[in-house]
């Protein structure tokens, strides 16, 4: 169960699970559109002015736009991505949308996972490293 203040925007709940993590959870059988993608970077912008990393659960049905897939995740504050399904099929379909999105933003860092648990051990991992290092 996911606990957290809820911000609902386009075709998403986003889960603020501490005020620079998110839990993306995206409505069964959307498309994310290229409009949604702006409507994310103006709630990222608005809500999220600093380095945030996001946590996806990719359990559900839904797909992109190309130009979706080549806009999300623009924001430099954008840091880490975490994507977790059991679904073999919506993690091949997320490494794609990856794939595309990192011929434009070739230093985001994504890992996909099979679970939740260790998807949000890794970002912790993750995060705890950059705060060591000064630098989150």
């Amino acid at each position: 169960m996911v606990s957290g203040k809820i911000h609902r925007v386009a075709c998403c709940q986003l889960v603020e699970l501490k005020p620079d993590l998110f839990e993306v959870l995206v409505d069964n059988g959307a498309e994310i559109t290229l409009e949604d993608c702006q409507a994310f970077d103006q709630f990222w912008q608005q809500h999220c002015p600093f380095p945030f990393d996001i946590l996806v659960d990719a359990n559900r049905e839904y797909s992109y736009s190309f130009g979706a897939a080549l806009s999300i995740g623009s924001l430099p504050q954008q840091r880490f991505v975490a994507v977790y399904s059991k679904s073999h099929s919506a993690i091949s379909a997320q490494q794609s949308a990856v794939s595309v999105n990192q011929l434009n933003y070739p230093d985001k860092q994504v890992q996909m996972f099979a679970e939740r648990s260790p998807a949000l051990n890794w970002l912790e991992a993750v995060r705890q490293r950059l705060t060591i290092a000064g630098m989150g």
